[in-house]
């Protein structure tokens, strides 16, 4: 039987169902541990539904613990094994639930290891391929977006090594290129080419090193949209009463 010491009927829960990693989207969604039965884990519906269509694919089960006093997420993944449309809750009262039968142990998880952010030049990161700097469109920790004012000879599904350099220091990355296309060429434009990938290997000192610096230039982006708002509000003509009138 595998360790379900972490877990409690009644502790909330958050299910990824899917991660689209060439989109980078993740959706989760949120849940109520209602029992657990050996390995199996009777959950709350979820909005949209948990419906057949999802029997036997495969979800990741996360929620929070406290240690060292900081709440962590952490997660496991297993497979729906069935659908209850009338789960006894109370003598009274019959809900709507699922079954996620539990294949592997918990591990740490970070739901939002796909949001993505724009880095400015003057962020502290960048990321360089074979040497050369790359223009980084966006950046999650799951991967990122880059351009490049030349054709190189990498290919879709190649592994490539790149470096990250955070604040001046530099982490090797293992990376999956997921696509690639070129813009064409004019007169006065060279080609550019777009790249996206995902990151492969990222221990837990790179990873939380930029997930630090992820959430740094989420700050510094919403402080810049802050700002252009104030100067936008501050900067408006104030209306003649006669012109509102006419």
């Amino acid at each position: 039987m595998l360790d379900f010491s972490l877990l409690r009927p009644g502790s909330k829960a958050d299910i990824v169902v899917e991660i689209d990693y060439k989109k980078e989207k993740i959706d989760v969604r949120r849940s109520l541990i209602y029992d657990i039965i050996d390995e199996n884990i009777i959950l709350s519906q979820t909005t949209p539904p948990v419906t057949s269509h999802y029997i036997d694919r495969k979800v990741m089960v996360t929620y929070l613990i406290r240690v060292d006093n900081e709440q962590v997420r952490y997660g496991f993944e297993g497979t729906v094994s069935g659908i209850i449309r009338d789960y006894r809750l109370t003598s009274s009262e019959s809900v709507s639930a699922f079954i996620v039968t539990k294949q592997n142990n918990p591990v740490q998880f970070n739901v939002r290891m796909h949001f993505r952010v724009k880095p400015g030049i003057d962020s502290g990161l960048s990321l360089s391929i074979a040497g050369e700097k790359m223009t980084i469109v966006d950046i999650s920790i799951g991967g990122a977006k880059v351009t490049h004012r030349s054709i190189s000879n990498i290919e879709a599904r190649s592994h490539v090594e790149a470096v990250l350099t955070i604040d001046g220091e530099e982490f090797p990355v293992d990376a999956l290129i997921l696509r690639l296309w070129q813009t064409v060429a004019s007169k006065r434009t060279p080609a550019i080419e777009f790249i996206v990938m995902k990151f492969l290997t990222l221990d837990s000192g790179i990873e939380s090193t930029l997930a630090k610096k992820i959430r740094e230039i989420e700050r510094q982006n919403r402080l810049k949209e802050l700002g252009s708002d104030a100067r936008n509000i501050n900067g408006r003509k104030t209306p003649n009463p006669h012109e509102l009138s006419s």
